[in-house]
Formats: C-alpha cells, sequence, structure tokens
C-alpha cells in the first residue's frame, strides 16, 4: 500500500479509500486481519477516530468485518470466492496444459473487450479510481516497484470493474494475478519500464474520460502486446522457479 501521508481535505473519505484500494488489488486478501487502529493512525498520519469512523465506512460497503475483542477483518465477497476458486484450479496448470502465451491470448481477449464496455459504461467515479491508480504508479515508478505493481494492477481491475458487469472483475483477476506475479522482477529490474507503463495507462484514461471506446480498445491492445514482448521471458523464468506474490512485495 502506498505509505505517502494522506492529505485530502476528507481524511476519513481518503483513509477509507485507501485501504478499499488495498483490499481490492489484493494487499489485503479475503479473510486476513487488517492492522490495528493505532498502526493504521500511525501509517496514515491521522487519529484513531478518524481510522475508527474509516472502517466504519468500510463495514457499511461490505469490504470489512469487525469481531469484538478480535479485530477487523477483510470480508470474503462471492465474487472473490469464486476468483480464488478459478485460481487455485488454474495455477497448477501454467507450463503444463495452459501456456504462457494462453494466458496472456486470454487476458488479452477480456481486456480488450472490456475497455470497449468501460468506455461506453464508465461514471465520474470510475475514471476518479483510474487517475488515482495512475498518480500512484507515478510516485511509485521512480524507485518503487512494489507499490508501482500493485497500483498497475489495481489500474486494470477498476477498468473491469466500469464495464458493470460483474463477470469482468471476476474472469480478469486470476489472469492478472498469475501474469503479473510472473512479471515482477523484471517490472523490478526495469525502470524504464516503469516509466513507459504510466503513460501507456495515461493514454488508455484519456479515451476512456472521451468515450472512445475504439480508441480505449487500440490502447489497450497496443500497451498489452509492448509489455508481454517487454517481459515474456521474466514470466516464463518465474513460472519455472518462484517469484514473490503483487500482494507480498508491495506491502
Amino acid at each position: 500500500m502506498n505509505r505517502q501521508r494522506v492529505v485530502r481535505v476528507s481524511l476519513i473519505d481518503a483513509v477509507a479509500e485507501r485501504i478499499q484500494e488495498a483490499i481490492l488489488t489484493g494487499e489485503y486478501a479475503p479473510n486476513s486481519k487488517l492492522p490495528a487502529e493505532e498502526a493504521l493512525s500511525a501509517e496514515f498520519d491521522v487519529s484513531r477516530p478518524v481510522v475508527r469512523e474509516a472502517l466504519g465506512l468500510l463495514r457499511e460497503r461490505g469490504y470489512v468485518r469487525t469481531y469484538n475483542g478480535k479485530g477487523t477483518f477483510v470480508r470474503q465477497s462471492e465474487i472473490g470466492t469464486v476468483t480464488e476458486g478459478l485460481l487455485r484450479n488454474l495455477r497448477p496448470h501454467v507450463g503444463r496444459e495452459v501456456g504462457v502465451d494462453d494466458l496472456f491470448e486470454a487476458r488479452r481477449t477480456i481486456e480488450v473487450a472490456g475497455v470497449r464496455l468501460a468506455a461506453e459504461r464508465a461514471a465520474d467515479d470510475d475514471l476518479d479510481r483510474l487517475r488515482d491508480q495512475i498518480e500512484k504508479m507515478r510516485i511509485a515508478a521512480p524507485d518503487d516497484p512494489g507499490a508501482y505493481t500493485a497500483a498497475d494492477v489495481g489500474f486494470h481491475v477498476a477498468i473491469a470493474q466500469s464495464t458493470q458487469n460483474p463477470l469482468f472483475p471476476l474472469l480478469l483477476s486470476p489472469l492478472v494475478d498469475l501474469i503479473v506475479r510472473g512479471m515482477y522482477q523484471s517490472v523490478t529490474a526495469h525502470r524504464s519500464a516503469r516509466v513507459t507503463g504510466v503513460a501507456d495507462h495515461s493514454v488508455i484514461l484519456d479515451c476512456l474520460s472521451k468515450n472512445d471506446g475504439d480508441g480505449a480498445a487500440s490502447a489497450m491492445d497496443e500497451h498489452l502486446l509492448a509489455s508481454w514482448e517487454e517481459h515474456r521471458d521474466a514470466f516464463q523464468n518465474a513460472e519455472r522457479g518462484s517469484t514473490p506474490r503483487v500482494q507480498d512485495t508491495a506491502r
């Protein structure tokens, strides 16, 4: 999660948004316990009452559940349950029945179609979330590949959510988990790739803000193809060995 101090006018909303994004991008896994109020207060440099109110907002939105004497835990959503099941079933087959090119082809098909729908259906708050993710990528690009990768994943998942079709994030999330996990070492090693990624994502967002479905689809396709060419070898090496998952490296 981005460790920068929260400076927005509404601190409660800002803290809630940061924690919500961490949940959506997998930094806080379903059923995991959130840090204590005191730790979150120190992390965001806000008072404990602000953290308490922010957690209350997240409870209302259905993201967390608090148990007296035990703490606050991330709720397991129905979509999250299905996604985790897909991921568990898919991972053992990668490199065997399922090749790395198969993963990329499936992701490309879903994301290009999804971004075209998002251009038609994204609301203002969807676009704001995408802008926030790009800003996090821009800040992290110079020297924080973990935070950059988490924001990158968050951007693509947010587009899937902007389709207003729950199947898109359901199908995309396990593919992004596997592919980005495999490319992490390459992203870490190549700062220039992170800078280019910020520019690519900005072009996609610009098309979405103009309701330009064709432009958004073309920009997404070009971005995915270029990214795959850049990181394909790293992904294959990771599948033969072991690479940290995004949520392990981004905290």
